[in-house]
């Protein structure tokens, strides 16, 4: 049978299930001790779900079992990690007391789980800077409605990572204050914990990358995906050769990475003086954080986490008004953005040897202080812990029992 049939009838199957799947759901007990942590796909295995797991994994008090497709995510061992795939994950759905994804439903490989009886927290993926689920469209109505309705209503909570951002959640979700735990975001704790503390797969990636680097200083470029086009600024001859002489005379080179869903080999990743740092080749974005001295982005919510580190960042915008039109911003970027925005190369050259220099101006460490203390309540590396500890609170009634 063709993999593109046998696909379509596993989705088909799948959906006509589902009916089967939400009774048994609501009929079969569940088991608070046991966290069911959803892949989606194994590319998508990493980042705040990876950081709980690995905190809850060899807890006495937690089974942590990962439900993931025929392929297993690179990060994890098969000979000890609890990983269950095909139609015995559909069990460990059913009788989990505690459910975690980063998405949302479709981090689940079968259509009628919900949240009755059982916690379903969203680990959601970042903090956002621009419009997502309902603050996403100006009209929602139809489909789009139902679609949305049914989304949020799998989730029993969302988390945080401050108070301006737990406003934004809400919204986003329509989900009351008190079921968006400001905790702050798990993988964060990456970016500030010791090193011989983080998980061997992001361990190996920091060791892979300095390889790379060879010792030169890392400017990373990373800019957010577009509905149409590349989001990479096209630089002119003048401007390519301005940068490049810049970047040799302090010894940096320049990693590209581009949005996950940019499809696009960027070009200005071939240059000498450049490195591809495209996500699938270093799937944690915290790792390849750790080792920029610089970040370039724009609307990518990259640069928020980026803050935990105080280092130099800037906003190449040169087409705001255009992505601001296109796209729900959640906030006025001039007001709240962590660094200088630019519009063009030039502007950028002149920002980034400041930076490079180690002469930031007084402005730019006003703007990351003003905007660290926005998207962040806490600056420590213990976003994991508190998230751990919530689930426990919350289900520690259903334990008891």
């Amino acid at each position: 049978m063709p993999p593109r049939l046998r696909t379509k009838l596993a989705t088909w199957s799948i959906v006509l299930l589902s009916p089967v799947v939400m009774v048994l759901d609501r009929l079969i007990p569940k088991q608070p001790d046991l966290w069911v942590f959803g892949v989606g796909r194994p590319t998508q295995w990493h980042g705040n779900p990876q950081a709980v797991y690995e905190a809850v994994r060899h807890r006495p008090d937690v089974r942590a079992v990962v439900v993931a497709g025929r392929v297993y995510p690179a990060a994890l061992d098969p000979d000890h990690d609890m990983i269950v795939s095909g139609w015995r994950s559909l069990w460990r759905l059913l009788r989990a007391g505690v459910i975690i994804v980063h998405h949302g439903k479709a981090d689940i490989p079968f259509a009628g789980i919900t949240c009755n009886r059982r916690l379903v927290v969203n680990l959601w993926h970042g903090i956002p800077l621009k419009g997502v689920l309902y603050t996403g469209w100006n009209d929602i109505k139809g489909q789009r409605a139902r679609t949305l309705n049914a989304e949020v209503r799998f989730n029993s909570a969302f988390i945080a990572s401050s108070a301006v951002d737990r406003l934004a959640m809400a919204a986003s979700t329509r989900m009351p204050l008190r079921d968006v735990w400001v905790t702050g975001l798990p993988r964060n704790d990456w970016l500030l914990a010791p090193e011989d503390m983080l998980p061997p797969d992001v361990r190996r990636s920091l060791d892979r990358l300095r390889t790379e680097l060879g010792g030169r200083r890392l400017v990373l470029y990373a800019p957010t995906f577009r509905d149409s086009g590349s989001g990479i600024y096209s630089f002119t001859d003048d401007e390519r050769t301005a940068l490049s002489r810049l970047l040799a005379s302090h010894d940096a080179v320049l990693g590209v990475r581009t949005h996950l869903n940019e499809n696009a080999v960027a070009q200005l990743a071939s240059e000498p003086w450049a490195l591809d740092l495209k996500p699938s080749r270093y799937p944690e974005t915290q790792a390849v954080l750790r080792s920029t001295d610089v970040l370039i982005s724009d609307y990518s919510s990259i640069w928020i986490d980026y803050l935990l580190l105080d280092r130099p960042i800037i906003g190449l915008t040169h087409d705001l008004e255009t992505y601001r039109a296109g796209r729900n911003l959640l906030y006025d970027i001039e007001d709240v953005y962590g660094g200088p925005l630019v519009g063009d190369g030039h502007g950028l050259v002149l920002e980034l040897e400041q930076a490079l220099a180690r002469r930031p101006s007084a402005e730019s460490a006003r703007r990351r202080a003003h905007a660290r203390g926005l998207f962040f309540t806490h600056l420590d590396a213990g976003s994991t812990a508190r998230t751990v500890e919530r689930i426990l609170q919350e289900t520690e009634g259903a334990r008891a029992s």
